[in-house]
């Protein structure tokens, strides 16, 4: 008996060896997980936006806020708008009629200086903005027909003309023999945006139909830069940045930091504008594409405003989408100015909306009978958000921007196909399909706002080579930590961003 319950009971030694071989696993496993990096976030968005006020009589073409106290905003038919308290409510804000020109943009260095220019070439300026009609004189500038930018700093102002010319003074209001108008800076070059971070340098952005020789020609982006422009020494440089994609704004916050926006939905950006075109870079930081203004007060916070009702805040100016927090904001509001990272001011229509810090988050009060237990969190299913927006593709990858939307993390496999009829009806014959698949990939667990990397096949390299815009099914399958599957498919616009 004694030694039939010796060969029931267990081995004790094996017993405490497998015990020890666990724990060394647990330990091993927990140490591992405490290793491995944490998949980074998206950015929050940095403001809160208020709806819109109704502040202008007409459409507001530009605006500008010198100082968290004063902004200016001036509309297509010669008003401008003023507010000592732009946060506040729309009784807070002043128009007048100052002129019977139509005005495009508007610039203050200070609450003290402000230069409006208009599509009659008209220069508009007052050294009290907020004193009225009387307040503002009109200067004829000759032979300009139109002045669609301006913008100014201590010491220099700068506009730009429908013609590709630069005009400079070192004070606007000495009227219009002050004025210096450049010869057109290139070959049937299109100014769109130019700033002016100090006295020494003003940078301008646009696009020009390169000469490519042999009678050909290619649109690119161009960037043009002026070193002491009203000075002695004046020098001036232009540089090609790539295939245009209609850069339509450019912030400086200071001489060796440089931020402009496309309606592609890239930001480029340069640590020292004059560095020619490798020092100029380019990332895609709207999906929804159609970017139309930038602000950067400093050299560590953008905001952007697009097309499609959102503005954008970065504290890394530099980096991609993961970096650039969309929120949403009134419609066509097209227009920005941010006087500090604590405010920004977006413009459009007859209106403006105010982006502010999002208050501290507030304690929560115990509730009657704290000490107890607190009431376990019930954690509900996650899901994967794919934008109907085009998505780029990009030396032959696509940049897919998904949204794991929920508690818990994702992660899955991505499928892209097309109709096999896109190579004709041969493909058609040869494969037996329908549908082809041009890309696949799986993706890791991650949460909120993510860019994924989907490499494209042979075929999918191919299709690309010969199209620049390609309909296309996303389907996505996975699971939210292993516990709740989830799938989506949407037709989307796949776009070939370069070659």
């Amino acid at each position: 008996m004694s030694s039939v319950r010796r060969a029931l009971q267990p081995d004790r030694h094996k017993v405490n060896r497998e015990v020890g071989t666990l724990k060394l696993f647990l330990v091993c496993t927990l140490f591992a997980l405490l290793l491995t990096p944490v998949p980074a976030s998206a950015a929050e968005p940095a403001l809160d936006w208020s709806g819109a006020k109704l502040i202008s009589p007409d459409t507001i073409a530009d605006i500008d806020c010198p100082t968290s106290g004063f902004c200016i905003a001036v509309d297509v038919f010669g008003n401008v708008t003023t507010s000592s308290n732009p946060v506040g409510s729309e009784s807070d804000w002043k128009a007048v009629d100052v002129t019977s020109s139509s005005p495009r943009a508007i610039s203050c260095p200070s609450p003290s200086l402000c230069v409006a220019v208009g599509a009659d070439g008209q220069v508009v300026t007052s050294s009290d903005p907020s004193g009225g009609a009387a307040a503002w004189t009109t200067t004829d500038i000759p032979g300009v027909g139109y002045l669609g930018a301006v913008d100014c700093t201590v010491g220099v102002c700068a506009a730009l003309d429908a013609e590709g010319r630069i005009l400079l003074t070192s004070d606007p209001t000495k009227g219009a023999g002050a004025w210096s108008i450049g010869e057109p800076v290139g070959n049937q070059f299109f100014l769109s945006a130019i700033d002016c971070p100090s006295e020494a340098l003003c940078v301008a952005v646009g696009a020009e139909n390169r000469n490519l020789g042999s009678g050909l020609f290619a649109q690119e982006n161009i960037v043009f830069t002026i070193e002491d422009p009203v000075g002695p020494d004046r020098s001036v440089a232009k540089s090609y940045l790539g295939p245009r994609s209609f850069i339509r704004a450019i912030s400086c916050p200071s001489p060796t930091f440089c931020v402009a926006v496309d309606k592609q939905g890239e930001a480029w950006s340069a640590g020292d504008p004059t560095g020619g075109a490798s020092a100029w870079s380019n990332q895609l930081v709207d999906s929804q594409n159609l970017l139309t203004d930038i602000s950067c007060p400093t050299t560590s916070f953008c905001a952007a405003v697009d097309e499609n009702d959102q503005a954008l805040t970065t504290s890394t100016p530099t980096g991609g989408l993961e970096d650039w927090a969309p929120a949403s904001i009134p419609s066509d509001l097209l227009n920005l100015s941010c006087p500090s990272t604590a405010l920004c001011v977006a413009g459009g229509l007859n209106e403006v909306a105010v982006g502010t810090p999002p208050p501290p988050d507030q304690p929560v009060s115990p509730s009657p009978g704290a000490g107890s237990s607190p009431e376990p969190q019930l954690i509900g299913p996650s899901w994967i958000f794919l934008s109907p927006k085009a998505h780029s593709v990009r030396a032959g990858t696509l940049k897919l921007l998904v949204t794991c939307v929920g508690t818990l993390s994702c992660r899955g496999q991505v499928k892209v196909t097309v109709p096999a009829d896109v190579w004709g009806k041969r493909a058609m014959t040869s494969t037996g399909a329908r549908l082809i698949t041009v890309a696949s990939s799986r993706f890791s667990s991650f949460k909120g706002r993510k860019v994924l990397p989907i490499p494209l096949n042979r075929r999918g390299r191919q299709l690309f080579e010969e199209r620049s815009l390609v309909r296309a099914e996303i389907s996505i399958a996975g699971s939210d930590a292993g516990l709740h599957p989830f799938g989506v498919r949407r037709i989307v616009t796949l776009k070939r961003r370069g070659r």
